[in-house]
């Protein structure tokens, strides 16, 4: 599992890639002309930056409304007052209508470093645990997302539901991530990494060779795009 903090900083590699084109131009050639186009580019990559970290918020806006909306079902409040097991969650989960609206989703009810009940997906993939720190948001702020990495990455949005004998309970909702999301709300290629692999990339055949080349050195910008002027 990797932290949201390091995750987010990952997709950097979308502005690196042109960060990149701008620093070989430099070096090719020390002119006033390279340089400035090496400005440029740098600019168009802080851009870049900042437009995919503009979407990944609103996916992860987005879902923290749906977990809020969640935990204040009353059925599932009462469900949890009556201290019901896990068998009997996931059922409700799978089959009752007042969860239909969050039947996308993957669902789980956790504590720290434990899960009380959790819908596996479709591949029988298990959802990873949100860490003590996103807990500890979610606890103090009353809703916390973030993204971890599994065999997938995972946009994830936690919010306190009740408490077992000594620990706090979390409900937790989850959606898929792939790079693919990321640059049809952008329009640029996009690579999520877990620090040691791509996990998904988008964009042509190029610049997705030329964005996994970044894994784990995201900040050197120093991957070319074959398709940048």
């Amino acid at each position: 599992m990797t932290s949201a903090r390091k995750t987010a900083s990952l997709i950097c590699a979308a502005a690196a890639l042109v960060a990149g084109a701008g620093a070989v131009a430099a070096r090719r050639g020390q002119s006033s002309a390279a340089t400035a186009a090496a400005l440029r580019s740098q600019h168009e990559a802080a851009g870049m930056l900042e437009t995919t970290q503009k979407a990944l918020e609103g996916l992860k806006r987005g879902l923290e409304i749906e977990v809020q909306a969640a935990a204040a079902l009353p059925q599932l409040k009462t469900a949890l007052g009556e201290g019901v097991d896990a068998v009997t969650i996931i059922d409700l989960f799978d089959s009752e209508d007042w969860w239909a609206p969050f039947r996308a989703r993957g669902a789980a009810l956790v504590t720290a470093g434990r899960t009380l009940a959790a819908r596996v997906d479709k591949g029988g993939k298990r959802m990873p645990l949100p860490d003590v720190a996103m807990l500890r948001r979610a606890h103090t702020a009353g809703v916390a997302s973030g993204v971890l990495i599994g065999d997938s990455a995972l946009i994830v949005a936690v919010v306190p539901v009740g408490a077992a004998p000594g620990d706090s309970i979390y409900l937790v909702l989850a959606m898929p991530l792939a790079a693919q999301d990321l640059q049809k709300a952008t329009g640029v290629p996009v690579m999520l990494s877990d620090g040691t692999r791509p996990i998904s990339v988008a964009g042509s055949a190029s610049q997705q060779s030329a964005l996994s080349r970044l894994v784990n050195r995201e900040a050197e910008g120093s991957a070319r795009d074959p398709e940048s002027t």
